[in-house]
């Protein structure tokens, strides 16, 4: 079958956050490059690629998803609380951009690959940059089960091990989701987003999806 499209827009940057996302951007991937490994093993699992802003909202980021936590990288003196933060996961942006796309054809198989930020104070700059892989499935079959499935062509693809471990998270159904370690570090996570967090972000289509580091 021939690949969908999938358009993706929104409001314009505004200055200063523009010029703070161009730098981040410069900074987390230089002109050209690419990520090792991930054009072939993402793209042979059938998925497509997006690319969303590095800058973006706490509303999206916590509120929508249900999450509580204040501790985001943010602009000074940001002019839109839509651009006041920088990203910290990438799953709430894969879920902005399938709102916008929500009258697409269906299944809608996504990933992204990018940097997050994070606040560290065990880092000589205070934040941490972790380079993150997301993966959405939106399809009215799409479940734990397929999820899965996609983290365990991933392991076997990268060469790592994994342990699941059924932790309650604010943005997935109850009891269908897992946090992923890996070498006994929280690595990741995985589920089935819940119908709240579908609503708040306008889906109905069910929506199975994992986030984990890359680094």
């Amino acid at each position: 079958s021939s690949p969908m499209n999938i358009w993706y827009s929104d409001s314009l940057l505004l200055s200063s956050a523009t010029e703070a996302q161009r730098r981040h951007d410069s900074l987390a991937r230089p002109p050209g490059a690419r990520y090792n490994k991930k054009p072939m093993y993402l793209d042979l699992l059938g998925l497509q690629e997006i690319l969303t802003f590095t800058m973006t909202s706490k509303e999206k980021q916590a509120t929508k998803m249900g999450y509580t936590d204040e501790d985001f990288v943010e602009i000074a003196n940001y002019v839109s609380t839509n651009w006041q933060v920088f990203r910290k996961r990438l799953r709430p942006e894969m879920l902005g951009f399938l709102s916008k796309n929500k009258d697409t054809e269906y299944p809608q198989c996504l990933f992204e690959v990018g940097r997050v930020l994070r606040l560290d104070e065990k880092s000589e700059t205070g934040v941490r940059e972790p380079t993150r892989l997301c993966v959405a499935l939106a399809d009215a079959k799409a479940n734990f089960t397929h999820i899965k499935s996609v983290l365990d062509a991933l392991a076997k693809q990268l060469g790592f091990s994994y342990t699941l471990k059924a932790e309650k998270d604010a943005a997935f159904a109850e009891g269908r989701s897992a946090t992923i370690y890996r070498d006994g570090k929280c690595g990741g996570v995985l589920g089935e987003v819940g119908k709240k967090v579908l609503g708040n972000f306008g889906l109905e289509t069910p929506v199975a999806l994992l986030e984990i580091e890359l680094d």
